[in-house]
């Protein structure tokens, strides 16, 4: 931007004026080549079988995974555009391992350039849910895991057909924070991919797996570095699998207290009926049952008390009834809840669907992989088993006490 003055005595108000604006201008420019530079939302989350040939073994129904790789490819850092790297990824996805082949399209490289960091590109910002080596062990329990400066697995790495490889130092041009690797002092070094300052030997941060000091993706407080124009692989991460299995939608107590829907107090004798709805039909074997967190709510699970809401029917249909009767200790004022992550003890029985037989999720998906314990509140309702419900006025049965004259009773 050119700022051009009427006269050379115009003010300095007028000459701070277009400074400001210049620089608004440079961030929106600076916005626009980001958009145009970050990824299409194609990383759809993908349905696959339980008996899908790379589904990790402590995976179930309806819980979420990606899987990561190191190219067997090698390639050089100089481009500065981080599509090319993403390409480089999904063609070695698209000659790995036969079952992600028609996925290759979701797979980024772990990757930064100047104008995308690598967590951008790959989609790991927020919780996240769990990373493993292509058909081989965890890398991290979460997105914050993946980008703490250490994995899980640093010893055991796979490339994009699942075998093991000896490959330990993998293009990044990032920190551990899956950010543009950057050293700060007097001035700023970047060593993101591509980035050239015009220097014979240009450097770009790298991940240096299984190395005491170093990370991953790159070192939190300074960058581990080679020549630009060296040859070393690019981490592969997926886009997000999920298993198919009927899923949970929802818990919610279907019962109100004797006095009605304006009474929020469960007295001595009623029945908390809890009814749990799945995205199709379920079949149940034995006796499962609900555990209904009572007590102070702000207390950690361990130390929280429960009450056993019993299975009373519903096998073959997508609601399930359980049911627990207030006893007259019971008490609970700030609202029964239940644990999202371990909503039905199965207590040996099951719970499949009926179609596929694949055993349903237990629990309530409240986010991308949340490993957090958070409770669901199951409606504001209090249980006071000091109070009996008999204790209020009820009819009960209607039946004639008089005797006619005959055995007919007749008009008047």
């Amino acid at each position: 931007m050119i700022c051009r003055y009427s006269s050379p005595g115009s003010g300095s108000a007028a000459r701070r004026a277009c400074v400001f604006a210049s620089r608004i201008l440079a961030g929106a420019l600076a916005l626009a080549v980001l958009a145009a530079t970050l990824p299409a939302a194609a990383q759809q989350e993908v349905v696959v079988p339980q008996t899908w040939s790379l589904k990790p073994a402590d995976i179930d129904a309806r819980e979420k995974f990606r899987l990561i790789f190191i190219t067997s490819t090698k390639r050089d850092a100089t481009s500065a555009d981080i599509a090319d790297y993403n390409t480089f990824v999904q063609d070695a996805a698209a000659d790995g391992h036969a079952a992600i082949q028609s996925y290759k399209g979701g797979f980024r490289a772990v990757g930064s350039t100047a104008s995308v960091d690598a967590r951008d590109n790959a989609k790991v910002t927020g919780t996240g849910v769990p990373i493993y080596w292509l058909d081989g062990n965890k890398v991290a329990d979460n997105y914050r895991d993946f980008l703490d400066g250490s994995w899980d697995d640093e010893e055991n790495p796979k490339n994009e057909s699942g075998s093991a490889t000896l490959e330990q130092t993998v293009w990044t041009g990032s920190n551990s924070s899956g950010t543009e690797a950057t050293v700060r002092g007097h001035f700023t070094i970047t060593f993101a991919l591509g980035t050239d300052d015009g220097a014979a030997d240009e450097k770009v941060a790298v991940g240096n797996l299984n190395q005491s000091g170093h990370g991953p993706l790159g070192f939190a407080r300074y960058s581990v570095t080679r020549t630009m124009t060296a040859e070393r692989p690019f981490y592969g991460l997926s886009q997000v699998f999920v298993v198919e299995g009927p899923t949970l939608e929802a818990a919610e107590i279907i019962s109100f207290p004797n006095l009605g829907q304006l009474n929020d107090t469960f007295e001595e004798n009623e029945l908390i009926d809890v009814s749990l709805r799945f995205s199709e039909p379920v079949r149940v074997t034995g006796q499962p049952f609900l555990h209904l967190f009572h007590g102070d709510n702000s207390a950690p699970e361990s130390q929280r008390e429960t009450w056993q809401a019993n299975y009373l029917g519903g096998s073959g249909t997508t609601r399930l009834s359980f049911a627990y009767t207030v006893q007259s200790d019971d008490e609970d004022s700030d609202g029964i809840q239940i644990n999202h992550r371990n909503v039905v003890d199965l207590n040996g029985g099951s719970i499949q669907g009926v179609a596929s037989g694949i055993d349903a999720a237990t629990f309530l998906d409240k986010g991308s992989g949340l490993t957090l314990i958070e409770d669901i509140q199951l409606r504001r309702v209090k249980v006071d088993g000091s109070s009996s419900a008999s204790a209020t006025p009820r009819i009960e049965s209607v039946a004639i006490v008089s005797d006619p004259k005959s055995s007919t009773i007749a008009d008047g």
